[in-house]
């Protein structure tokens, strides 16, 4: 992934005594990508369900962990971090307080990254029809933007977020594109990853998945999509980093968590 490698980059890791903080992990897909390059990362994620996922994710690398936690609540040591990454998730955090608590987190120069993948389904094939599932079965949900990607994401558009001045630096923007095909099953076993899928009631959810498999298996059974990374980095400015949590995690990656 050329976007993983850039920022590694950006940030100087993997280095002696570096490591990364994955903020609102999910099912642990970036911290893995971080953690597969000798990145030693800690993931924090509140949903217990995804927390599990990420767990056998990471299970591979000892220098990895996973804890049940929120960005905000974690308890952290201050400037513990060269790199915070927040994939698909920055737009989850307290709009007051995230950036300051980033800031924090970092030692003085680290490296705040910021991503989100955005799927093009503008001029896609099963468009319509997909959102003729979604309207049925799932109205309040947009099946080109599952996981709130299409109304929060890029169009947050952090680099011009005035409650960054004082903690972080210039912001640069970089955007890579790619395409992915999935087979049916591989599609819904995304779209369970969601948090607003996942936040509907077992039996919508199940209908609403249902109602998508038969999309997708009346066009072949697969589903080739165009996506924009969207990957904004900026470094710690000297002096902004508040004081942080009280500590309750030092040491290897690996060192116990408690909530």
């Amino acid at each position: 992934m050329a976007c993983i490698e850039d920022l590694l980059r950006f940030a100087g890791l993997p280095a002696p005594g570096g490591r990364a903080l994955d903020a609102g992990a999910g099912t642990g897909r970036a911290a893995a990508a971080l953690a597969a390059r000798g990145v030693p990362v800690v993931a924090l994620e509140p949903s217990p369900a995804m927390a599990r996922v990420a767990r056998r994710q990471l299970a591979a690398w000892p220098g990895a962990a996973v804890r049940q936690a929120s960005f905000e609540g974690a308890r952290l040591p201050a400037g513990g971090f060269r790199l915070v990454l927040a994939a698909q998730a920055w737009h989850w955090f307290e709009p007051a307080t995230r950036w300051p608590r980033a800031a924090g987190l970092l030692e003085p120069g680290g490296t705040l990254a910021l991503l989100w993948n955005v799927p093009d389904w503008r001029a896609h094939p099963l468009r319509p029809a997909l959102d003729a599932a979604y309207r049925r079965r799932a109205p309040h949900l947009d099946a080109r933007s599952p996981g709130g990607g299409g109304s929060h994401g890029i169009h947050d558009r952090p680099h011009r977020d005035p409650a960054r001045r004082g903690w972080f630096g210039p912001m640069t923007r970089h955007t890579y594109r790619w395409r992915a095909t999935y087979p049916t099953v591989a599609y819904l076993d995304l779209l369970r990853t969601w948090s607003d899928h996942r936040l509907l009631a077992p039996a919508d959810r199940r209908r609403l998945l249902a109602a998508v498999a038969a999309v997708i298996d009346g066009a072949g059974g697969r589903l080739e999509l165009a996506y924009t990374t969207q990957c904004y980095l900026a470094r710690r400015e000297p002096g902004g980093a508040p004081p942080a949590p009280a500590v309750d995690w030092v040491g290897s990656a690996r060192a116990p968590a408690r909530g």
